[in-house]
């Protein structure tokens, strides 16, 4: 069981004003007695969404939940008393005339155990985790969604080429070879260009394959038919990567197969694997410490990524 809020509490601030105030602030000033968890409660991630923006739709506070739980120390206890803060809050805007409130539902129950630890010696182990069958639609659900957590906690990025948030759309355009897919593809990452110059914090490490890295550069395979002026736009913007990203995340050029490596993502205890042309995400698998084992060991080795641009003319 868990504590359910029966009654709304008096507050001074009006409901009207709290609605611009963010989540985070909501929770300490508004529901102090809820006893959530101070990494959860100050949070960074919690300071970049509004009251105002929750109250647009019932989608908007379960992409919202989704996201906390990735958070450290949000287990299911820490997202069943942010659902009752903000039914309690969405009551009490309706109250006063407020748009409908999206209602907050409880999760689904669920009797899947964690998955269990992997020996040192094992060779195989059980996952569960969601498939989704398609990069480019799941763009936002999984590439966006897991960047904006990348910034708030360590991470490793193990781009299929280069980084999408700084590929050009030649260069999209080529390796997708769908002219509508890849429009709305650099459509949806457009905001992430648009705000790396504000991304201030992040701690992380990019692992690049140095065997694509060469196919783009010396435009072969499904790359031949860039041009030189193709090739100098993807090399100044990948040069503005290194030049803008915190000095906290590292850029290295490694080859994948060599270093046992393959196209994904780790972070905090999330994994995103490329294969097929979807993802698969995962959450804390018992193959997670083997993952960043090998990632680590990657960088005996790796050449930085604006070493290996020095070298490409």
């Amino acid at each position: 069981m868990h504590d359910t809020l029966h009654t709304l509490p008096a507050w001074d601030t009006p409901a009207l004003q709290r609605r611009a105030w963010t989540v985070g602030r909501l929770l300490r000033e508004a529901y102090p007695h809820l006893r959530l968890r101070e990494r959860v409660v100050n949070h960074p991630f919690l300071e970049t969404v509004t009251v105002r923006d929750l109250l647009t739709g019932f989608a908007a506070v379960e992409l919202f939940l989704a996201e906390c739980r990735m958070l450290p120390q949000c287990g299911d206890t820490q997202i069943i008393r942010l659902r009752d803060a903000l039914q309690s809050e969405f009551n009490l805007q309706d109250a006063i005339g407020a748009d409908e409130p999206p209602p907050v539902e409880a999760p689904p129950p669920t009797d899947a155990a964690p998955p269990a630890k992997v020996d040192d010696g094992a060779t195989s182990a059980k996952v569960e985790g969601h498939f989704h069958i398609d990069t480019v639609e799941a763009v936002g659900d999984v590439y966006v969604r897991m960047w904006r957590l990348a910034q708030f906690t360590n991470f490793v990025y193990l781009p299929v080429s280069v980084p999408e948030f700084v590929k050009t759309p030649r260069v999209l355009f080529a390796e997708l070879d769908r002219r509508a897919a890849s429009a709305v593809y650099g459509k949806q990452l457009s905001s992430l260009r648009a705000n790396m110059s504000a991304l201030k914090g992040g701690s992380g490490l990019i692992l690049l394959d140095r065997q694509i890295m060469l196919s783009i550069f010396e435009r072969r395979g499904r790359y031949a038919r860039l041009t030189r002026l193709d090739i100098a736009e993807q090399k100044t913007a990948l040069r503005g990567m290194c030049d803008t990203l915190p000095k906290g995340i590292e850029s290295l050029v490694v080859d994948f197969e060599v270093a046992r490596l393959s196209p994904g993502a780790i972070i905090g205890d999330h994994v995103v694997l490329y294969g097929m042309g979807g993802y698969l995400t995962m959450r804390n698998p018992p193959m997670l410490g083997h993952f960043l084992d090998t990632c680590n060991a990657a960088r005996d080795g790796a050449q930085t990524l604006s070493a290996f641009l020095d070298g490409q003319g």
